[in-house]
């Protein structure tokens, strides 16, 4: 089952200057900063002393008006997605994606009982 809140969604306006104000300031850490394509750059931090839950700035310029759905700001970590994904799906949890494989591991999203959406990822244990 789901075992941690991972990560949650900041919307930010200029993805860099935020990454610097949430380093030099608060002393946060990189956990990761990656393109995902030629749009999504991915930054993951947390702060210095905790690995436990994290942020991520997300740029507001890729969220359409237009959207009928915002995108999930709360990632959940499991251990086991395949067998998260069969737990829930038994207990009538609705899913609109997954579980898929990325660059950034397997993941799924979930909604909740009023159409929020939620990502789940699987916890890659770090070598």
């Amino acid at each position: 089952m789901i075992t941690n809140i991972s990560s949650i969604m900041i919307f930010v306006n200029d993805p860099q200057k935020s990454l610097s104000f949430w380093v030099e300031k608060l002393d946060f850490k990189i956990i990761k900063d990656m393109k995902l394509d030629s749009k999504i750059h991915w930054i993951q931090l947390a702060p210095s002393d905790s690995n436990v839950t994290s942020i991520i700035l997300y740029p507001k310029s890729l969220i359409s008006v237009k959207e009928s759905k915002p995108i999930p700001v709360v990632i959940f970590e499991t251990n086991d997605i395949e067998m998260t994904s069969k737990q829930l799906k038994n207990k009538g949890v609705i899913f609109s994606h997954g579980p898929l494989k990325s660059d950034l591991g397997k993941y799924m999203m979930f909604q909740d009982n009023e159409g929020n959406e939620y990502l789940v990822m699987e916890r890659i244990e770090k070598k």
